[in-house]
């Protein structure tokens, strides 16, 4: 079982991240003050970071700034669909977590094969 932070707004990802990681120690955090407050007071095994935060003007390449001035050396997983800020996020990041993992393809894959089992009229 692994310890890991959500940093993510929308409260319908949080839902799948709580169905797909039932497994793992999650917690979340919906905007940078929330993310840095959690970070500080545990050790997580990985990230999976938003970019775009709703209402806030600190989003995922601040928080990514912000692991690396902290040294926390934690791998991370890109979900945000902005792929822009994806790699902005990427070349912050030196060492062995430089390239994260991008999950927008991920997410895209599974709408469409979801909307196509809605379809089937069997």
């Amino acid at each position: 079982m692994s310890n890991v932070l959500i940093f993510e707004d929308s409260n319908e990802r949080i839902k799948h991240f709580k169905k797909a990681l039932m497994n793992h120690t999650c917690k979340y955090a919906k905007d940078f003050n929330q993310a840095i407050n959690i970070l500080s007071a545990e050790k997580f095994d990985i990230a999976f970071l938003d970019h775009d935060i709703k209402g806030s003007d600190k989003d995922g390449t601040t928080l990514v700034k912000w692991i690396v001035d902290n040294n926390l050396n934690l791998p991370i997983i890109y979900h945000s669909f902005n792929p822009v800020a994806v790699r902005n996020m990427q070349s912050i990041i030196k060492g062995p977590y430089r390239a994260g993992i991008w999950l927008a393809e991920v997410y895209i894959i599974n709408s469409i094969i979801k909307q196509m089992i809605e379809m089937d009229p069997n």
